[in-house]
């Protein structure tokens, strides 16, 4: 190794030991797939630090047992590390909800079995010899290179076999993983000063890091979309609530036009305290229900226990009474009307006004209702 190579792959263990931070310390969410990556970043890392220690003892005058023993991790790293991100794999099948099979445990059988047989051939001294600092490939060296051969290409075949469910991306990021190093193996196969193993493993091991962030940026926003949504929702009819209102309000353009409709569910109270408060809750969604067959769910608020406010921007006044007539031909298949309906015109300008007009003659229209019902008066 040369002082330039000691120097990169030192930079590339930095650069190992600032993801492995961010994967432990700074990560939003921890999932097994998550965990697999950590384990992945240990071996990249153990096999760089052993890697310098070989190069450190080697040209120091080390004895080759020394040096033979700093170095076996190394070779141990590699095995282990494809077998990490094999179950990091899996761990993303998971989440796709694929059902995954035991066979794990062959790979798993493989990769114990080959890892006992290296640190055995290394310490044999048929992995590779040390002579004067130097490094010299021993007769089971191409049958180690043949070991993670294996392993890299039936990862890859679990990866092709499951590729509809990883989708063209990861597919493609997860072969990027596995091309990167192997083809860096390859070439150094042939230029023999050209040893870029580890540099290569950081380069795959960023991909992998940056596809995650990006998977956790994402759940992270359909979390912040849902937590909004609900906020915005109400519980028990499903329509936007009384915070949604407000923001629709703050957002209305001031000249377009704006129909206003207020609705007041009558006889509320005389149904729950005779039939129970299930059957006032049934009477708040059934009437939500024939809200959105006259309006526009995104139109709808409830804003109070038995209130309800439609808010349509950019509607004509003729289109506002159509649908006005479409809500009472809706509520005509109740036995009595179950709300009290206001409606008012005008610009966005006038929002507030409109709300008041609304609400007026909704009320004059709840005192009609029990004029014509005084059973069911509060």
């Amino acid at each position: 190794m040369t002082y330039g190579n000691y120097a990169t792959e030192t930079l590339s263990l930095v650069i190992i030991g600032v993801l492995l931070f961010a994967s432990v310390f700074e990560s939003p969410r921890r999932t097994r797939k998550d965990r697999w990556f950590i384990c992945m970043l240990c071996m990249c890392g153990l096999g760089m630090l052993s890697d310098l220690g070989t190069w450190f003892f080697g040209s120091h005058g080390f004895s080759p047992l020394v040096v033979t023993v700093v170095t076996v991790p190394s070779m141990l790293a590699t095995l282990a590390g494809l077998g990490a991100f094999y179950f990091y794999v899996r761990g993303h099948l998971r989440e796709k909800g694929v059902e995954q099979l035991r066979s794990w445990v062959p790979l798993v059988a493989y990769c114990a079995v080959s890892c006992l047989w290296t640190a055995g051939a290394s310490l044999m001294g048929s992995m590779f010899t040390v002579v004067d600092g130097y490094f010299y490939d021993g007769p089971c060296y191409s049958t180690y290179v043949v070991l993670n051969a294996i392993m890299i290409v039936a990862i890859a075949i679990s990866i092709l076999r499951n590729a509809r469910a990883l989708g063209l991306h990861d597919t493609l990021v997860g072969l990027l993983y596995l091309a990167i190093p192997l083809v860096s193996a390859v070439i150094n196969v042939f230029v023999p000063w050209f040893c870029f193993a580890y540099e290569s493993s950081v380069i795959s091991t960023l991909i992998i890091f940056v596809m995650l962030q990006t998977e956790h940026a994402k759940h992270l926003s359909t979390e912040r979309d849902l937590i909004e949504c609900k906020a915005k929702a109400d519980e028990l009819t499903g329509l936007l609530n009384r915070a949604a209102y407000a923001d629709k309000l703050a957002s209305i353009d001031p000249a377009r036009p704006l129909g206003v409709v207020f609705c007041d569910l009558n006889g509320l109270k005389f149904t729950n305290d005779n039939q129970g408060h299930a059957a006032g809750d049934q009477l708040l969604q059934d009437f939500a229900g024939v809200l959105q067959e006259a309006f526009r769910r995104d139109e709808i608020f409830r804003i109070s226990g038995d209130e309800f406010l439609v808010v349509a921007s950019g509607i004509s006044q003729a289109a506002l009474d159509e649908r006005v007539a479409a809500l009472h031909r809706s509520m005509e298949r109740f036995p009595f009307p179950p709300a009290a309906v206001g409606s008012a015109m005008g610009t966005g300008a006038q929002a507030g006004e409109l709300v008041r007009q609304a609400e007026e003659r909704m009320y004059q229209d709840k005192a009609r209702f029990y004029e014509a019902h005084p059973e069911l008066a509060r």
